[in-house]
């Protein structure tokens, strides 16, 4: 569970970094994350020649960046990990 919440916290990231850089989605970049078990997997196709610079340096920042509550709480709630409630609940994929 926990690499799929980690999936969705990357991905998010890298997206939104590669368009405050000014990058399209679909048109520059194509990122496609899947998690199998405990082990995150991206696909990234990148038709911009600037992009795969960028596309580092977002890796690098991922990694210094420190990850605020609320994005952990909501990559949980699309993760289908937490119930209505609010507890842990088993995972629905």
């Amino acid at each position: 569970l926990l690499a799929h919440v980690y999936e969705h916290l990357l991905a998010q990231y890298i997206l939104k970094y590669l368009q405050d850089k000014g990058f399209f989605i679909l048109s520059d970049i194509i990122l496609t994350a899947k998690t199998y078990g405990d082990t995150c997997y991206m696909d990234v196709e990148l038709y911009n020649q600037a992009a795969p610079n960028a596309y580092n340096e977002a890796l690098q920042a991922f990694d210094k960046h420190t990850i605020p509550e609320k994005a952990v709480r909501r990559a949980v709630s699309e993760c289908g990990i937490e119930n209505e409630s609010g507890s842990a609940g088993a995972e629905t994929r």
